[in-house]
C-alpha cells in the first residue's frame, strides 16, 4: 500500500473533486480519495487509530469529528489539509441548518 503521493497525484484528485458540480460531503471526499488510492476502509482505519465502524460511519457523515481527525487523515492518506478542511466545515454547518458555505485558501509563507 502506497500512501504516498506525489504531488501530481493529489493535484489531479484535488481536480476532480473541485471540478465537480455537486461538492462532496466530508465523508463522500474521504471515501473518494481512499478508493481511489486502493486503501480498504480497515487499512484506513487501522492507520488512524479507529474501528473500521467508526471509519465506516465517518464516511457516511454519521459521525462529527474536527480539525484534528482532518489533519490525521491528510496525513495519512498524503493530501494536504486543505483537501479535507472546507468539506469537514462546510458539512458541518449544513448539518447544524446553517445556510452558509466557506471556502479554504492556503496561507502564503
Amino acid at each position: 500500500m502506497n500512501t504516498k503521493k506525489s504531488k501530481k497525484t493529489y493535484q489531479r484528485a484535488d481536480k476532480v473533486l473541485k471540478d465537480l458540480k455537486i461538492q462532496p460531503t466530508f465523508g463522500e471526499t474521504i471515501c473518494s480519495l481512499r478508493v481511489c488510492d486502493e486503501i480498504t476502509q480497515a487499512e484506513l482505519a487501522r492507520q488512524l487509530g479507529v474501528s473500521r465502524q467508526f471509519m465506516s460511519d465517518v464516511e457516511n457523515d454519521r459521525k462529527n469529528v474536527g480539525v484534528e481527525f482532518a489533519k490525521k487523515l491528510s496525513e495519512a492518506l498524503g493530501y494536504p489539509i486543505e483537501t479535507f478542511l472546507k468539506p469537514l466545515i462546510n458539512t458541518q454547518l449544513e448539518k447544524a441548518g446553517i445556510d452558509c458555505h466557506v471556502e479554504v485558501v492556503s496561507k502564503v509563507s
